[in-house]
Order: C-alpha cells, then structure tokens, then sequence
C-alpha cells in the first residue's frame, strides 16, 4: 500500500514539473526575447 502510494506521488510529481516546464519554458523565452526587442528600440513602447 505505501509502496503504491509513493509510486502515484512520484509519478504525479513528474507528470506537474513536466507540464510547469513545458508552460513555463517558452513564456520565459519569449519574455526574454520581448525584453532585448525592447532594449533595441526604447521607442517603441511609448509610440501611441
């Protein structure tokens, strides 16, 4: 039974930081990306 349980809470946790990574990784990329287009052109952003 405990063995069992242990299996399913690492099995979930896997399962969470796999979906985290794949949710977080290209938000933090393209985050990054947005932030050197903005070091670029200051301009930019204040142009209505």
């Amino acid at each position: 039974m405990l063995i069992k349980r242990l299996e399913h809470d690492v099995g979930m946790f896997g399962y969470v930081l796999i979906v985290f990574l794949l949710i977080v990784g290209p938000l933090a990329y393209f985050a990054g990306v947005d932030s050197r287009i903005d070091e670029k052109s200051p301009r930019r952003r204040y142009t209505s």
